[in-house]
């Protein structure tokens, strides 16, 4: 997991401080927390690019923290984007962005998939998981959004392997949770030879809230 701060600024941005959005990047693709007014930018001037992009989590409809998807999905309809475009949000948004397209003659070349969501809920992606949560932010219903990278295997023991008579061709069999045989007929778990799973990082991102369980 990486993690690139594109917008850290609040309601009103300033020279040096964008609207708030940030980028958790995993191998081969990265999601977005929040998407406030000059996203698109921010991401060109990080590196990272579009083409990785595939989930935006929003935690609230405050205009700071979700007016960047408009401009950035009609940039990536320009850039003749194929891949779908999943967005997670409170109840509200669809109509919002439908609204926005509907005005600006936009019909974008790929599928722009809104989930809104009106309870905690978790979903898990493989490589992560998201779990957006109540926070309290005034009268306005908004997410906490909490990134748990998948844990990976434990280091191989080499030395072990080595003792059991496994032959290199077939560790990469058990790094994959396979048991194997050996020539000599031994049967040899991934346990054998395999350490602790290693734990997966954690991201946890409150956005506007005040102090709460």
């Amino acid at each position: 997991m990486k993690v690139i701060f594109l917008g850290t600024g609040g309601a009103v941005p300033t020279l040096e401080r964008s609207h708030p959005a940030i980028a958790v990047f995993f191998d081969g693709e990265y999601i977005l927390l929040d998407a406030g007014e000059g996203t698109q930018k921010q991401i060109m001037r990080s590196g990272l690019g579009f083409a990785k992009l595939t989930r935006v989590f929003i935690s609230h409809l405050h205009g700071d923290h979700f007016l960047g998807l408009f401009p950035m999905i009609q940039t990536l309809s320009l850039l003749r984007r194929k891949k779908r475009l999943e967005i997670y949000s409170p109840v509200g948004l669809k109509d919002v962005l439908q609204e926005l397209i509907d005005k600006a003659y936009l019909e974008p070349r790929f599928e722009v998939k809104v989930f809104e969501i009106d309870n905690d809920s978790s979903f898990d992606f493989g490589k992560y998981e998201v779990k957006m949560f109540h926070v309290l932010h005034g009268d306005t219903e908004t997410f906490g959004i909490r990134v748990k990278e998948a844990d990976k295997p434990g280091k191989f023991d080499v030395k072990k392997a080595n003792e059991l008579g496994v032959p290199i061709t077939l560790r990469g069999l058990l790094q994959k949770g396979i048991p194997i045989k050996t020539p000599s007929g031994r049967l040899v778990l991934p346990q054998d030879v395999m350490g602790p799973p290693r734990r997966g990082k954690l991201l946890v991102y409150s956005a506007d809230t005040r102090p709460c369980k």
